[in-house]
């Protein structure tokens, strides 16, 4: 059977538009495009959710911690955009990404229940594919951990921790049904400061200010990881998570998430990728391959 890769511009070439730095306001502000980027509309998204919200009450110091006020230098293929705590590094060639976040320019104190956290994501688009006419979907991906810096005393894992996700988007595509463009999270927990291995999860999103408030699904990493990820150890992914989507769908119909779909309405359109760091860590990634390849 022959496979195709569905992630438009899974190698970054035109670049990044960028979203604010509150999380749900999905505006497009502004973007970052390489010089040698082939002029089209960028399809990948960075957001900053919450990047600043600690150096709110002083508007120069937040607009420090929003990218696009930030710096921009280049070396040859390789382009980089940074701010107050944040780092963004593509090779504009090879379609090598760095993702770094330092929470310790982000924080006063350690996070405390009920707050937020700051996030440096990716959002990618996908081909809308139906997943009844999908015969297998596998996550290919290439990645390394480059920084991981513990700056509290006491962890308190209830509340704080570093990780670093991928998502798709398992979205309702039917026009005519009452849950039409509703949406389930299934995820790959690639790095979690809290486990050496993840185990399975499935929760609602939730624990801060806004959130999407629907089911995220999580098979536990050793589905796809072959040992813990640990710093500067080179990791690969490759997943046929195509089992786990009727799975996923279920437990959506039987939480309420989804009251009007079947399984055939269902498609994957997106996802994100990136660090969320609900605790004061300094982190960074370098993702050297990312691809979605399905069979039909």
């Amino acid at each position: 059977m022959q496979q195709r890769q569905i992630i438009l511009d899974n190698c970054f070439h035109n670049g990044f538009a960028v979203k604010p730095q509150m999380d749900g306001n999905n505006d497009i502000i502004g973007y970052l495009t390489c010089d040698n980027s082939r002029f089209a509309k960028p399809s990948n998204v960075l957001a900053q959710w919450y990047c600043g919200y600690w150096r709110r009450d002083d508007k120069n110091e937040y607009d420090r911690h929003n990218i696009l006020n930030g710096y921009k230098q280049v070396d040859g293929d390789c382009y980089e955009w940074g701010d107050a705590s944040k780092k963004l590094r593509l090779n504009s060639v090879s379609g090598s990404l760095e993702m770094a976040l330092d929470a310790s320019k982000e924080y006063k104190n350690d996070r405390r229940e009920g707050e937020p956290w700051p996030h440096i994501l990716i959002e990618y688009q996908t081909e809308t594919c139906f997943l009844t006419q999908i015969k297998t979907i596998t996550l290919d991906l290439g990645f390394m951990i480059r920084k991981l810096q513990c700056n509290m005393s006491i962890v308190d894992e209830s509340l704080h921790a570093a990780q670093f996700v991928w998502y798709a988007i398992i979205r309702n595509s039917n026009p005519k049904k009452k849950d039409y463009d509703k949406y389930i999270w299934f995820g790959c927990n690639l790095y979690d400061s809290r486990y050496p291995q993840t185990p399975f999860m499935v929760f609602m999103d939730g624990g801060k200010e806004i959130n999407t408030g629907t089911l995220i699904y999580q098979p536990a990493s050793v589905e796809y990881l072959k040992e813990s990820t640990v710093l500067n150890k080179h990791q690969e992914v490759h997943f046929d998570f195509t089992g786990h989507l009727y799975k996923a769908f279920s437990v959506a119909c039987e939480r309420g998430v989804l009251s009007d779909s079947r399984y055939s309405d269902m498609a994957i359109t997106g996802g994100n990728f990136g660090w969320e760091i609900p605790g004061t860590y300094d982190v960074s990634v370098e993702i050297d391959k990312m691809e979605l390849n399905i069979t039909q």
